[in-house]
């Protein structure tokens, strides 16, 4: 599966947050947490021990995360534009 650096569209960050509010109200309670990245704009969900509170899974990862960041950070550094 492709993953995709790119940052959510401005437009739509007003109702992503919102479905993301919607979701962390409906999962919370079996142990499912939602939230948006701030450098990526993509939706990061985590698995919660509910007895330890401590993260299970988290996908995307935060590597994948710190990569992404990293490609965004880069982007426009490949080219050269002074001679």
């Amino acid at each position: 599966m492709p993953i995709s650096v790119t940052s959510t569209p401005p437009s739509n960050t007003a109702g992503l947050e919102k479905a993301v509010t919607q979701l962390n109200q409906g999962f919370t309670s079996i142990g499912m947490e939602f939230d948006i990245h701030d450098d990526s704009g993509q939706v990061v969900t985590r698995v919660i021990d509910r007895e330890s509170g401590d993260v299970s899974r988290q996908i995307p990862t935060q590597e994948v995360l710190h990569m992404a960041r990293l490609a965004t950070y880069q982007k426009g550094r490949l080219l050269q534009t002074t001679a």
